[in-house]
């Protein structure tokens, strides 16, 4: 994956910003001492950059017939004689590529994004130099700094069956909805298992299809796969979250097998996992349960939360009594429509 570099304005000339600009990935150094017309002040600057020839080459493949030479004069308003000083030239080529990405003049490579002058300077670069035209790789995605681009809310499904499709009430088969607090750029892209993923823009987020090919490599096997943000402009990444492939199909009562729980003992008159309004609370990790589903400790049955989208169930205890004798207790799941139970484990509760 490629970063779109950004062109600022230096005192001794343009470079780069961002990671990697220390290592001259693109470089102006024009000698601007020297009195010269715009055209010289052009190829001087575009024969100085560095690592553009890739893109260089595909904007002229794409435009096979332009004169990027006198294109680029006459979108800085300039004629090729014209004599100007450096720090005007420099200004102005700054300001039209300003214009451009505001404009939405982008020019789009694998995943460079630049403004269209920016473009126009590297194919001029591989037209002037020819086989000497500069090489170089730009950073990748797994070498991004790990930065905030969005302020993510909440996002759904954040699991899955093994060996079923990824699914949520609401959304179309094989989507993944992630909610932001502002506007999100188009050009940002979703990584998950290695797989980079164009998103698509909403009013309160933006969502990913997950292809078919990479639905059957998740769900192949139980486990978690972080989900990454890419900002291939800022060169940036952000961890969004994690995906869950929750094992196996479920059993004939409609229940999986129970993969973790806790807390799994206590101290009398010890309230455990103690919430913020003094309740206790268990926690049961758990692939498929029905929808009736209500924990229960020693017959007695619980306030229950259900998270299917999870894996996950809660419970809230705010009556004490209900584990204040010292001994072993029961825990289970309860399917209330059809009478099934699925074992959790014995808690204990120490003198």
């Amino acid at each position: 994956m490629k970063r779109r570099q950004f062109l600022v304005l230096t005192a001794g000339g343009i470079a780069i910003a961002g990671a990697g600009a220390g290592a001259g990935l693109w470089l102006f150094c024009p000698d601007r001492r020297e009195p010269g017309n715009a055209r010289q002040r052009l190829l001087a600057l575009v024969e100085a950059m560095t690592g553009v020839a890739v893109v260089g080459r595909a904007w002229q493949q794409a435009h096979p017939q332009a004169d990027v030479e006198h294109e680029l004069l006459r979108t800085l308003g300039m004629d090729a004689e014209q004599i100007v000083l450096h720090e005007d030239f420099v200004e102005r080529l700054g300001e039209q590529i300003e214009n451009d990405l505001a404009e939405g003049r982008i020019f789009e490579h694998g995943h460079w994004w630049l403004a269209e002058t920016e473009a126009r300077l590297a194919a001029l670069h591989v037209a002037a130099l020819g086989p000497q035209a500069s090489e170089v790789e730009a950073p990748e995605y797994s070498t991004a700094p790990e930065g905030r681009i969005v302020r993510l809310g909440r996002f759904h499904p954040k699991s899955m069956r093994q060996g079923e499709p990824i699914t949520y009430s609401g959304l179309p088969d094989g989507v993944i909805w992630f909610g932001t607090a502002a506007a999100t750029p188009p050009r940002l892209i979703v990584v998950i298992a290695g797989r980079e993923l164009r998103i698509s823009v909403g009013e309160n987020g933006f969502s990913v299809r997950i292809p078919d090919a990479l639905q059957g490599q998740l769900s192949a096997a139980p486990g978690e796969h972080e989900i990454w943000l890419y900002d291939p402009v800022a060169h940036r990444r952000q961890r969004l979250g994690t995906f869950t492939v929750r094992e196996g199909a479920p059993d004939e009562a409609g229940f999986c097998a129970v993969e973790r729980w806790g807390p799994q003992e206590t101290r009398t008159g010890q309230v455990f996992n103690e919430q913020p309004d003094g309740a206790a609370a268990f926690w049961i990790r758990i692939g498929c349960f029905p929808p009736g589903t209500v924990v229960v400790l020693n017959n007695v049955e619980l306030p229950t939360t259900l998270r299917p989208d999870d894996g996950l169930i809660t419970t809230h205890i705010t009556d004490p009594t209900l584990y204040d004798t010292p001994g072993r207790y029961t825990l289970e799941l309860l399917d209330r429509e059809s009478g099934a139970v699925q074992p959790v484990g014995e808690f204990i509760v120490e003198d």
